[in-house]
């Protein structure tokens, strides 16, 4: 009888062990799939962040060269082709040139074949004539990788119109047609890509995320 119930015992502690083995298991499992998908939201919030602090500070560029125009044309008794298009655009590329992103301008009918969209700052474009959104981000796969992507609106402003406003097809300053486009018209947006944002490659693609930054 001793050496049955011993038996019993050895066998139930077994089975305890063999429990408790498992669960911890599951356990550890869930700590590290929490752990991963914590640490990849706040990635993309840092991402995020980053994104629109660049965003802005080009966007800063370009209004400082189109406050300044009448001063420049004043200067010269032309544009000297310094207008704020140019100037953006080639900050953007110094930027691009000497960090992680990749920075450029982008229109639904562009007038330089330099900045027409890829399929994904297409279906930005789309959103923004939409009214939808004025931002547009996620995550895109890029090989075995994975490259966060932000674009963002860019509107018709006053200082935008005497090249792209009325009349239609009238030559502006610089030589292309005049689009006839008013004031809150989708001028464009600035598309940002961050070269070095990798990820797993079985992490699943995100669009659209909607994070609060």
């Amino acid at each position: 009888m001793v050496n049955m119930t011993n038996s019993v015992s050895g066998f139930l502690a077994k089975k305890f062990f063999l429990l408790a083995g498992v669960v911890s298991v599951l356990v550890l499992c869930v700590y590290l799939a929490w752990f991963y998908h914590a640490q990849s939201i706040e990635n993309d919030r840092r991402a995020l962040a980053e994104a629109r602090v660049l965003s802005a500070e080009i966007g800063a560029a370009w209004d400082y060269i189109d406050a300044v125009q009448p001063q420049i044309n004043r200067a010269t008794g032309e544009t000297s082709g310094i207008y704020c298009a140019v100037a953006a655009k080639d900050i953007a590329k110094r930027f691009s040139a000497g960090s992680a992103y990749s920075i450029r301008y982008i229109r639904g009918n562009p007038r330089n074949t330099e900045d027409a969209p890829d399929d994904f700052e297409r279906k930005a474009l789309s959103s923004f004539e939409e009214g939808v959104v004025e931002e547009y981000y996620g995550l895109e796969h890029q090989g075995d990788s994975s490259v966060f992507r932000y674009v963002g609106l860019l509107e018709i402003e006053d200082g935008c119109l005497p090249c792209h406003g009325d009349p239609a097809g009238e030559k502006d300053i610089t030589g292309y047609a005049k689009e006839g486009m008013a004031e809150g018209d989708v001028a464009g947006a600035v598309s940002l890509s961050h070269v070095d944002f990798r990820y797993q490659p079985s992490v699943p693609l995100i669009r659209d995320l909607n994070l609060d930054v």
